[in-house]
């Protein structure tokens, strides 16, 4: 499985739009989907967010 399947995966199971994600995170809706369907990739000091943020949501 690619990240941005992991990254699709993790965000629904949360019940998060791309919109809502994007907030939480603050990032563009935009880059939520590059990063979903693996056309641009996150910064790794955003890693750590996914798991926090997503879960908390």
């Amino acid at each position: 499985m690619e990240i941005g399947s992991k990254l699709n995966n993790a965000r629904n199971n949360c019940r998060l739009t791309q919109e809502q994600a994007a907030e939480v995170l603050g990032v563009s809706r935009q880059t939520i989907s590059n990063w979903e369907n693996n056309k641009t990739y996150y910064e790794s000091n955003l890693s750590g967010i996914f798991g926090g943020e997503y879960k908390h949501s």
